[in-house]
């Protein structure tokens, strides 16, 4: 009776490694793609802060980023862009995703708020909207 429930354990413990091998763990360092050219490189530091870099579009100029990542499998995170393009800041939060393949997604809503002559304008100042990331995958003889 006792290596009936034995191997019971070892077949949970097994299952629990190999799903883990295919779902694993969301991970958000390194280099994300949108299906809109959008490049984020972020990398992951003390107390799960994120530095890196945004990129509107391959050559555009890269601005620089700061945020955070929660803990867990399929953490949230948000970082703050300070665009270098124009006077704007843009806010970026998400969750990261690992489906059944192993394929992990970032799944975001942003907010970009940029500078306005007068308040009267204000109602123009702020765009809004989500977009998905994939991780990057360099074309033959490009460099993110």
């Amino acid at each position: 009776m006792a290596l009936h429930r034995l191997s019971g354990v070892i077949a949970l413990v097994l299952l629990g490694v190999l799903t883990d091998s295919v779902h694993g763990k969301c991970d958000v360092g390194g280099i994300w793609q949108s299906e809109h050219g959008t490049l984020l490189t972020m990398e992951l530091g003390v107390n799960r802060s994120i530095d890196g870099t945004y990129q509107s579009s391959e050559g555009a100029p890269k601005s620089h980023l700061l945020g955070y990542q929660q803990a867990g499998d399929s953490p949230t995170f948000g970082v703050a862009v300070k665009n270098v393009a124009d006077p704007s800041i843009t806010v970026i939060t998400g969750q990261c995703f690992t489906d059944s393949y192993g394929e992990t997604k970032l799944w975001t809503t942003w907010i970009r708020r940029g500078t306005v002559p007068t308040s009267k304008d204000e109602w123009k100042a702020s765009l809004f909207g989500s977009v998905s990331f994939s991780k990057y995958v360099a074309k033959k003889g490009t460099a993110a």
